[in-house]
């Protein structure tokens, strides 16, 4: 059940993601609808990134299971994922000039896309440390040729 939970809880994160990815691209990007859908999968965001790093946490302890890339990848959602939210919040706060909001709106979007490319390594892991492995006979044969 656990292992069915955390496989839903990394492909809705990766889901969120990708939806973050199409609102934030294009001729118009942040405008109307867009804007509105952008939203709405922040907050999606909000709520599934701290239930990813919870339920992804003790698998990543186990180096005989997890690949490198995997790893790689899950601690770097982690960290895009932190500060994307942290930028977007400090630019709501009443503390920062029009420069700093600039600059912050800036640090957010490029957190944006390198959770992205994050999000990509982590999956891509996660496809290669779930592929079986290949049984001893067949690579003793293979190993014999």
């Amino acid at each position: 059940m656990k292992r069915i939970f955390r496989i839903l809880v990394a492909v809705a994160l990766l889901t969120v993601i990708v939806a973050l990815l199409v609102t934030s691209v294009g001729r118009h990007p942040l405008h109307g609808a867009r804007l509105m859908s952008h939203m709405f999968a922040s907050g999606v965001l909000v709520v599934i990134l701290p239930l990813f790093a919870i339920v992804w946490l003790s698998p990543m302890f186990d180096a005989t299971k997890r690949g490198v890339s995997l790893r790689i990848g899950y601690w770097a959602v982690l960290l895009t994922g932190f500060l994307t939210t942290v930028t977007m919040f400090l630019s709501m706060l009443p503390i920062a000039g029009t420069d700093q909001l600039q600059q912050l709106i800036l640090i957010h979007g490029y957190a944006g896309f390198a959770m992205v490319a994050a999000g990509v390594l982590f999956a891509l892991g996660w496809l290669l440390s779930s592929r079986t492995p290949i049984h001893p006979s067949i690579k003793s044969n293979i190993d014999d040729n």
